[in-house]
């Protein structure tokens, strides 16, 4: 019995360590159209936007999108070449608003209605964004977040579904260079700079592989089948 428990065990901790994930697909995006302005009354909180302020003084931001080309890969091959992406960003009063909370360190805001879109020849998704802590080296600053594909006007289409489903979560990281100021200068005092985002990646969904899932299923079953022996002897 003492066998048959241990065979069981090892079976189940095997075809569990099997389960990885899909070799992942990625969006290569290319340098933006447009550009990110930044804007800060006292220092401390910084506004973020991509249609500019209205008013300086105060922050005022307008609606915006950031609009550039792409490309599908998959483990480096390229599938589609003639991606388009529109990143939108909300004005006030859902302006992304980024809160010092360390050396060199922000906290997004979330909660505002940004958006990301993209389109290929294999077909489309879009979604809302949820932000990470966003970073900065010098004038360089690092957008993080997730997509939450679907929901109330946001939708997946085509092939390209298949790797950015409805109700998918796609990692995203965007690189944007600051011509004039950095964010740490901004948090200090007042003042105003843009950046542009120069690239940026856009993973799929991560789900597990199908033979992956098979081969689970089966060492469950022949753990399930090793444990009703044991209760018989």
């Amino acid at each position: 019995m003492r066998h048959l428990t241990t065979i069981s065990m090892l079976l189940a901790l095997m075809t569990a360590a099997c389960v990885l994930p899909a070799l992942a697909d990625e969006l290569t995006l290319s340098k933006s159209t447009g550009s990110l302005s930044f804007c800060s009354v006292s220092g401390g909180d910084i506004y973020v936007s991509a249609g500019g302020f209205s008013d300086q003084s105060k922050c005022t931001a307008n609606s915006g999108t950031l609009s550039g080309s792409g490309v599908l890969q998959s483990n480096g091959i390229t599938i589609d070449s003639g991606g388009t992406y529109d990143f939108t960003f909300p004005g006030d009063p859902s302006t992304l608003m980024l809160t010092p909370a360390g050396a060199y360190t922000w906290n997004a805001s979330n909660g505002t209605s940004a958006t990301f879109t993209y389109k290929d020849n294999m077909g489309s998704f879009s979604g809302t964004i949820t932000w990470s802590p966003v970073g900065q080296t010098n004038l360089a600053m690092t957008l993080r977040g997730n997509t939450f594909i679907g929901g109330t006007n946001y939708t997946a289409t085509g092939s390209l579904a298949q790797d950015y489903p409805i109700g998918g979560i796609a990692p995203f990281v965007f690189a944007v260079n600051l011509s004039t100021s950095s964010l740490s200068n901004l948090s200090t005092a007042p003042g105003n700079a843009s950046g542009t985002l120069m690239s940026g990646q856009v993973s799929d969904p991560p789900v597990p592989e199908v033979s992956s899932i098979l081969l689970l299923g089966t060492g469950l079953l022949s753990a399930g089948i090793f444990a009703s022996l044991r209760r018989r002897l």
